[in-house]
């Protein structure tokens, strides 16, 4: 099966690596011949990320030009590759509709819930859209998503099939923990890259558990605007400057060295159409703070701590307690690791395949009856 991945959009956090995962898994199938449509800055990257497949090197136009010269080279590509799956990861279908059978995949419907600026909103509103109504399947990455889908574009609710991601995070052996990078003290950790990710939680957290005596630091990863401006005058205000520290972005080596060596992972975000962090964290023994809200109750199996956004009484009380016993720290790790491992790419990338099939053969059948 020829499988065609538009890889041109450039994604953040999560997205990203789902984009990631997917290439270097379809690349690696012996039932798989994929082309993956790259820009010609990063086509090395994809080139080392899925050795096996053919990576499609094009010239991108800057922002906003961009928007309409992707959909333009979509179509040149499907023309030419002549593909039996186009799939677009990032839920952007040419303006044209192929003769392959198409898949997007839709990660959350945030923009409808709050918004990111009148164009973006209007934009995205109207790319889904279309993206929903013309695609032959969609992957939602988890019931969360696919209920989303079905209030705001009900027209695609039929076509969702839900495919959890996975990780590869996964540690088999036991005793693993460690301090990440010979670091001293304890330490949680926070992800800070956009506002809703509500890095703000763990600050509020972090100065309870400070304040009852216990020492404990925290690790805020990502870049951005909300950091520089909210999160770092906000941990000065609140006095905790010397225990939190920005770190950036880390690559994934990193990020799993910091996940073994923390206490806990608070990820109190305020919407997520999958939270993947929850899932990577727990699959290292990291135990996990998350909130009420989105796909975090559903995708950490009531295995990770629940409370509401700004609930930090009962996160701090959490923490508190697994700073307290180390072997009420070591079950729990125990339990969210068992359960995390179950998570892994390999079953998400199977059953992506699995779509592909039907989707194909369907398409087949409509074709024989002029559907």
């Amino acid at each position: 099966m020829k499988v065609l991945v538009n890889a041109l959009r450039k994604l953040r956090g999560g997205n990203a690596t789902y984009v990631r995962k997917l290439v270097a898994g379809l690349g690696a199938r012996d039932d798989v011949d994929l082309v993956v449509i790259v820009d010609q800055e990063s086509q090395d990257e994809w080139r080392s990320i899925a050795p096996r497949a053919r990576c499609v090197a094009v010239r991108t136009w800057p922002h906003p030009l961009g928007l309409v010269s992707e959909r333009v080279r979509l179509k040149q590509e499907l023309s030419r590759q002549v593909p039996d799956v186009f799939h677009s990861p990032a839920t952007l279908l040419p303006l044209w509709r192929p003769s392959c059978a198409t898949v997007v995949t839709v990660h959350d419907l945030n923009f409808c819930e709050f918004t990111q600026g009148w164009a973006k909103d209007f934009y995205k509103k109207r790319i889904y859209a279309y993206s929903v109504k013309h695609a032959d399947g969609i992957i939602a990455v988890s019931s969360f998503t696919a209920r989303q889908l079905r209030k705001y574009f009900p027209e695609g609710a039929n076509k969702a099939q839900i495919i959890w991601e996975g990780q590869d995070y996964s540690l088999q052996q036991k005793g693993c923990r460690r301090r990440a990078d010979g670091r001293k003290g304890r330490y949680i950790v926070s992800f800070g890259h956009w506002r809703h990710k509500n890095a703000q939680a763990a600050i509020h957290v972090l100065r309870k558990v400070l304040y009852s005596g216990r020492d404990l630091n925290l690790l805020v990863l990502g870049e951005g605007r909300y950091i520089e401006r909210t999160l770092k005058p906000l941990a000065s205000s609140m006095g905790v400057s010397e225990h939190v520290e920005f770190l950036g972005h880390v690559s994934d080596g990193r990020l799993k060295e910091l996940y073994t060596g923390a206490s806990a992972l608070v990820f109190m975000s305020m919407f997520e159409g999958f939270g993947l962090p929850a899932i990577e964290a727990m699959a290292t023994g990291c135990p996990a703070v998350v909130s009420d809200r989105g796909a975090l109750p559903e995708i950490t199996g009531g295995y990770a701590c629940v409370v509401g956004v700004s609930e930090y009484e009962e996160a701090a009380d959490y923490i508190k307690a697994l700073l307290d016993s180390d072997e009420y720290r070591e079950s729990e790790g125990q339990k969210v690791r068992k359960y995390a491992s179950q998570l892994t790419w390999s079953k998400a990338i199977g059953e992506t395949v699995d779509l592909y099939i039907r989707m194909t053969q369907q398409l087949r059948v409509n074709n024989h009856f002029g559907g």
